[in-house]
């Protein structure tokens, strides 16, 4: 009797709620809220159910970028042709599915002779794959991973297998061998090992751990059986055997974070696969965006080569905005690298074929001298392999103001802590410019010098009472040999104040607060520095304006706070023997007629017409290119960064795009259709045109919200 009142109870509570069942498939769920999303910025999945991806037409540009990101979060892209008549998309390529992976530098690899660890592969060996043969590795890729590994143990075999969360492991389940990733997999999966079709004459197979090695007849043996003691408790008959496969369980399993390990892939021809720990897995595919280790990244607000950038700097990106560096990649790079000369630049970019670059493609005028046309758009991603000599590369102007009213510095006296305040006016800007050109710092001493020719009397006298105006004291001139007359202040407050310029003529900088200061203040900036390191040029057909420095920093600072005042500027490196490099910064043509009338100094040129190769905007410069030439290299290293938002980065003066973890364009994402997620492997493998079908809500629909940021989800 109690079971019927207790069970008539819970009927009753129950009776006015909403059922938690549907009649499938006539009801279905309809999802709200967004479906899975890879975060770029945190490295991380947002919650959502993971559907088949979306493929939208307009947005796709068949850039490939979502097929050769490194860390995609499918089992595989392929870009697939296909005539669609897409203007943004000339090669009329579309991707089909999604994949990432890679695996720590020791793992051992199966290869034609013998067994060595991942990091001793070389372009050119040839490597065990899914189907038993042996194929060519024709990519070798390295780089440093934060995230989760797992760590995988089966049965007979003695080395376990690690991969990054995101590298998808071959396996035997009752429907067949799968393609799984890492998180998929479970205790007592089975974890394949191919048996060798070919008949080998190898060469002494030699393997630091001797564990297996393979065998001529076709397959592998265990040479040390005492060290399978992990695998007590699971009898040898569990292992399994196909006609092509070893099916091994997994005994064990492990997960760990790990951060700047060093891990690494390959690229296998025709199969796509290799045995690594003497189980299958996927290889990689290279996404050949990357530029030479030395390439001079835009930073906030220097310079800096791309192989000494760290996660969390900011770089200068094509909208004038510096954002965070997300990711940094590393590779080992075999195949054309292009080496592509800007005017108004002084070194040139080196980078791979597929890198591109922020570029106007001129068109011939219809006249008969075909010359090319000024335009200023379209504006595209280019690689340099379709770009051509005369193309304008461009160059962003940064936007960012920092209006500071007072600069304190602070410094510790017998007195106790002291503090000091130096209101930043146009005129302190002027006497920053001649300190970067003429100043220095006393060794071991607080005495600040400015040095200038015994002609430059009017600069003395100004320096020195710009000197005594904000630092409060007298400062001392000297006349020296040379017809030198130096200028000298030695006052701690004084010193503190200019070492934030730099030490030393080759390491002198600007700050973000003068970098970034108001335009009126930078136009004295670039005076003091003209006054003092500055002259005016006569050739035979031409006046130009030059300022000279040895700091490669500088002169590219420089070449920037000039875009910044609405002059285009072009940097030539002087080699100079037993000498510093000289960086040249000349301003040419209407340029200089603007850039002296702004800075208030005589500059007669008047020309009925003004030659001027480069472009500008209130957004960009346009700077030709004057050479474009390609050459082969084999196995050189090769970097990129993953650039928060706005995916792009300024090298060697240069806009170009960054390395990504998901389509920047949004033409390829995950959707909440779970019907079709639920599908075994093979069924995923879409065509471009039904990843372009929009998911379909039939009959009457239960909503599921989902809370991203709290990773919820509430029935409705």
């Amino acid at each position: 009797m109690k079971g019927v009142l207790v069970a008539t109870w819970a009927g009753a509570r129950h009776f006015f709620r909403p059922r938690m069942t549907l009649r499938y498939p006539e009801q279905k769920l309809d999802l709200e809220g967004p479906g899975y999303r890879y975060d770029p910025k945190t490295g991380t999945g947002l919650p959502g159910f993971k559907g088949r991806h979306i493929l939208y037409f307009d947005k796709c540009t068949g850039c490939q970028l979502c097929a050769i990101a490194c860390d995609g979060v499918a089992v595989a892209i392929e870009m697939q042709p296909l005539p669609k008549g897409k203007a943004q998309n000339k090669k009329e390529i579309w991707p089909a599915v999604d994949y990432g992976r890679c695996v720590p530098t020791w793992t051992p690899v199966v290869t034609s002779n013998g067994i060595v660890p991942i990091e001793r592969i070389h372009v050119g060996d040839r490597v065990l794959t899914h189907t038993g043969k042996f194929r060519r590795v024709s990519q070798v890729f390295r780089r440093e991973y934060t995230g989760r590994v797992y760590t995988f143990r089966t049965l007979g075999n003695g080395e376990p297998l690690t991969v990054t969360e995101g590298h998808p492991v071959l396996v035997h389940t009752p429907e067949g061998l799968k393609w799984r990733m890492p998180d998929q997999i479970e205790y007592q999966s089975y974890l394949t090992r191919p048996i060798i079709k070919e008949t080998l004459v190898p060469r002494e197979l030699q393997y630091s751990y001797g564990f297996y090695h393979p065998s001529l007849g076709g397959g592998y043996s265990t040479v040390s059986m005492p060290l399978l003691q992990f695998a007590q408790g699971h009898s040898p008959s569990a292992i399994r055997m196909t006609g092509d496969m070893i099916l091994s369980p997994v005994i064990d399993i492990s997960v760990k974070t790990v951060a700047d390990l060093e891990v690494m892939n390959l690229e296998v021809e025709e199969d796509n696969s290799f045995v690594a720990s003497n189980q299958v897995v996927h290889n990689c595919v290279f996404c050949g965006l990357c530029v030479d280790p030395e390439t001079e990244v835009a930073t906030n607000p220097g310079l800096k080569p791309i192989k000494d950038i760290k996660v969390g700097e900011r770089v200068l990106t094509h909208t004038g905005a510096y954002r965070r560096v997300s990711k940094i990649w590393r590779f080992s790079y075999t195949g054309p690298i292009y080496e592509v000369k800007a005017m108004g630049k002084p070194n040139s970019l080196l980078c791979t074929s597929d890198h591109r670059l922020l570029t106007v493609k001129r068109p011939s005028s219809k006249k008969r001298d075909k010359r090319l046309l000024r335009v200023t758009e379209p504006v595209e991603m280019v690689p340099p392999k379709d770009a051509k000599a005369g193309d304008y590369l461009l160059t962003p102007i940064p936007k960012k103001v920092i209006r500071l009213r007072n600069f304190s510095v602070k410094w510790n006296s017998s007195a106790g802590v002291k503090v000091m305040k130096l209101r930043t006016e146009p005129d302190l800007f002027r006497l920053i410019g001649y300190y970067l050109a003429e100043g220095s710092i006393g060794e071991g001493s607080r005495v600040v010098y400015l040095s200038f020719g015994s002609s430059e009397q009017e600069l003395v006298e100004d320096a020195r009472g710009l000197l005594r105006r904000y630092f409060g004291k007298e400062p001392y001139s000297q006349k020296l040999a040379h017809h030198v007359i130096n200028v000298r202040l030695g006052l701690t407050f004084a010193m503190l104040f200019f070492m934030n310029f730099g030490r030393g003529a080759a390491n002198k900088t600007l700050p973000d607060w003068v970098f970034f200061a108001s335009k009126e203040k930078q136009v004295q900036l670039i005076k003091g520095m003209w006054l003092g390191d500055g002259c005016v040029v006569r050739q035979s057909r031409q006046k130009y304006l030059n300022i000279t420095t040895t700091s490669k920093v500088l002169a590219y600072q420089l070449q920037t706070v000039l875009t910044r005042l609405g002059v285009v500027s072009a940097i030539h490196c002087e080699i100079r023997k037993n000498r510093l490099p000289a960086y040249r910064l000349n301003v040419f043509g209407r340029w200089a007629v603007k850039l002296a009338g702004m800075m208030g100094i005589p500059f007669e040129h008047n020309p009925s017409k003004f030659v001027d190769k480069f472009l500008m905007n209130e957004d960009y410069v346009f700077s030709p290119i004057e050479s474009i030439s390609s050459s082969h290299v084999t196995n050189r290293e090769v970097m990129d960064i993953t650039v928060e938002d706005d995916h792009t980065f300024v090298g060697q003066g240069i806009v170009q795009h960054n390395c990504v973890d998901a389509c920047p364009f949004d033409a390829l994402f995950m959707t909440n259709d779970y019907e079709l997620s639920s599908y075994d492997k093979p069924s995923l493998k879409y065509s471009p045109e039904q990843l372009a079908i929009p998911p379909k809500t039939v009959g009457y629909t239960f909503r599921v919200k989902i809370d991203p940021e709290k990773g919820t989800a509430t029935h409705g």
